[in-house]
């Protein structure tokens, strides 16, 4: 799971570059250069450190909001496979549907993962990615063999 918190660190300062806007064709993600301002929590409350993003492609923007989409439905099935859990409900079918289904989203989400063709520029991230859903596939599988 620090594999999957530290992939999620690096996702958001490029989130950050990216700006969604709404045109006549619906939201489309549009590259623009932006400035993250991160409040420093120290004796001078009004210290802040500024760090200047690069302009991201189209193809950038798009990867990226596509991956913290992805990265939002693992971490929803994660949290929902992890409470059906913690009250077992082996003889209830209403349960195992419950589970399975969590569970399908986690592999079928991998599997969407692994198919991302993303930019050069973010060959490094992805390869930091795609094996952290395809651990997240199978221990998905593992546990549905279990049920």
């Amino acid at each position: 799971m620090i594999r999957f918190a530290l992939l999620i660190g690096l996702a958001i300062p490029l989130l950050i570059a990216c700006e969604e806007t709404t045109g006549e064709g619906g939201a489309t993600a549009e590259p623009v250069a932006t400035e993250a301002v991160e409040a420093q929590e120290t004796e001078a409350p009004e210290a802040t450190a500024t760090a200047s993003l690069p302009a991201l492609t189209t193809e950038e923007c798009a990867y990226v909001t596509t991956v913290q989409s992805q990265l939002s439905t693992f971490g929803d099935a994660t949290i929902e496979a992890s409470e059906l859990m913690t009250e077992p409900q082996f003889l209830s079918e209403d349960w195992i549907l419950a589970l399975g289904l969590q569970l399908a989203i986690l592999q079928v989400t991998a599997d969407e993962a692994a198919s991302l063709n993303p930019p050069e520029s973010l060959q490094s991230l992805h390869g930091t990615y795609v094996p952290v859903a395809e651990n997240l596939a199978q221990a998905a599988s593992l546990i549905a063999s279990g049920i």
